[in-house]
């Protein structure tokens, strides 16, 4: 009897260790989230829709080649990032739109949320998006 005790002692032990290990890892995680460039959330959004990151498309103008680069491209998707809490992401509309352009793929914004909160920059994008008719996710 003492021996089923001390083994089920033991077996409780370790569950406990291991829930408190794994949940340490998954607040490291959260964390390092955190401090992530707006590439690594486009690598971890590429990865969700089954896209290719960074993909040249050529065009011609005034009779000189030139190219842009789609941050993630889908079969059916052009999709341009961006984190919430970038100015740089207020162009993310005109980029979509003209890959959307090039490739006669469907434009899609996507904005990455760091904070849990819609700060003027993202409510900006979102309402330029619904005026012209553009897919626009909000990504957590």
């Amino acid at each position: 009897m003492k021996q089923k005790f001390l083994l089920v002692s033991l077996f409780f032990s370790l569950g406990i260790l291991v829930t408190c290990l794994f949940a340490k890892s998954s607040k490291k995680q959260q964390q390092d989230k955190s401090n992530w460039k707006e590439d690594d959330y486009n690598d971890d959004y590429a990865k969700k829709v089954n896209g290719k990151r960074e993909v040249r498309k050529y065009y011609s103008f005034n009779g000189k080649k030139y190219y842009v680069i789609v941050d993630i491209e889908t079969k059916s998707e052009v999709i341009e990032g961006g984190k919430d809490s970038s100015r740089c992401s207020l162009d993310s509309l005109q980029q979509a739109l003209f890959f959307s352009h090039l490739t006669g793929k469907k434009p899609v914004v996507v904005i990455y949320d760091t904070d849990d909160t819609i700060s003027p920059i993202e409510y900006q994008i979102q309402k330029m998006c619904e005026k012209v008719g553009v897919e626009y996710r909000r990504v957590k």
